[in-house]
């Protein structure tokens, strides 16, 4: 579905329309055009993924086969577990594997394989709930 223009809702429409405008018209009508601007936002392509999914994203240096412990969490997120990690880049090394599991202090492992090369500085992007 193509969104069409999402317009604000201005006193003056309302005005149009006849009648006393209650004072209390501003107090609903800020909000509202704010909500209306965000979702009309959102709903035409302006997520990003940071804004919209609780995670951490890292950049490590990460040696070729070699398992690296990583603090997944935020500060303040230490209740959250890890339902995922991605890899997201690998400098310009090719991978060919790559692994992660969590220990037992609730941190993660992490492990790659790279094609080619033995080490990069690899960007990490944490999936919590």
């Amino acid at each position: 579905m193509k969104l069409g223009l999402l317009k604000r809702i201005p006193k003056e429409q309302l005005q149009k329309a006849g009648g006393e405008i209650p004072k209390w018209i501003d107090a609903l009508l800020d909000p509202l055009n704010e909500f209306i601007e965000k979702v009309g936002s959102a709903l035409q392509n302006n997520l990003t993924f940071r804004d919209n999914f609780l995670g951490k994203t890292i950049e490590i240096e990460i040696f070729n086969n070699t398992v690296i412990e990583i603090n997944p969490r935020n500060v303040g997120q230490s209740n959250l577990r890890v339902t995922g990690v991605l890899l997201l880049s690998s400098g310009s090394l090719l991978v060919e594997s790559f692994g992660w599991q969590t220990n037992s202090k609730g941190n993660i492992e992490v492990t790659v394989i790279y094609a080619s090369g033995t080490s990069a500085i690899c960007r990490l992007q944490t999936l919590l709930e």
